[in-house]
C-alpha cells in the first residue's frame, strides 16, 4: 500500500470509530447512517475491501446498501466472483427487511445486478420498488450497452 492510501485508510478508520462509538439506543439510525457513509466513501476511493469491513459493521439495513454499492464497483473493476457475492450479502439483508427500506435496497441490488449484466434480474428487483426509483435502474441498464448497439437499443 503506497503511503498515500496509507492515510486514507487511517482517516476512513478513524472516521467509522467515531461513527460507531455513538450510543446504540439512543441514535440508532444516525450511527447506521454515518457508518454507511464511511463505507461507501471508502468503496468510492477504491477500497472495496475496507468499505466492506466496515460494512460489516452496520447493524441495519444500510449494511446491504453498502453491499449492494460495493457490487457494482467489484462488477465495474470485472470482478464478477466478488460482485456476486455481495449481491447475495445484500439480497440476505433485504429478505430481512421491509417497507420502504427495502425496496431502497431492492434498488441498490438491481442497479447491481445491472452493472454486472444480468439485465433481467434488474428489472425483477427494480420492480418491487416504487415505479418512480425504477429509473435509477433503468439508467444503469442503458450505460451497459455498448456504443456501437446504442442506435439499435433506442430504436427498440
Amino acid at each position: 500500500m503506497c503511503s498515500s492510501d496509507l492515510w486514507k485508510e487511517r482517516l476512513l478508520t478513524q472516521s467509522m470509530q467515531v461513527a460507531s462509538a455513538m450510543e446504540a439506543k439512543a441514535h440508532v439510525r444516525v450511527k447506521a447512517r454515518l457508518q454507511k457513509d464511511v463505507a461507501c466513501t471508502a468503496i468510492e476511493i477504491g477500497m472495496i475491501d475496507l468499505g466492506l469491513r466496515f460494512a460489516d459493521a452496520i447493524q441495519d439495513w444500510r449494511r446491504g446498501e453498502a453491499m449492494a454499492i460495493a457490487a457494482k464497483a467489484f462488477a465495474q473493476k470485472g470482478d464478477r466472483a466478488r460482485a456476486e457475492a455481495c449481491i447475495a450479502r445484500a439480497v440476505q439483508v433485504a429478505s430481512e427487511t421491509q417497507g420502504a427500506k427495502q425496496e431502497q435496497l431492492n434498488i441498490e441490488i438491481a442497479r447491481a445486478m445491472a452493472a454486472l449484466g444480468h439485465v433481467e434480474q434488474a428489472r425483477q428487483f427494480g420492480a418491487r420498488a416504487t415505479q418512480e426509483m425504477t429509473g435509477s435502474v433503468e439508467a444503469e441498464l442503458v450505460a451497459q450497452v455498448p456504443m456501437d448497439e446504442l442506435d439499435r437499443q433506442c430504436e427498440a
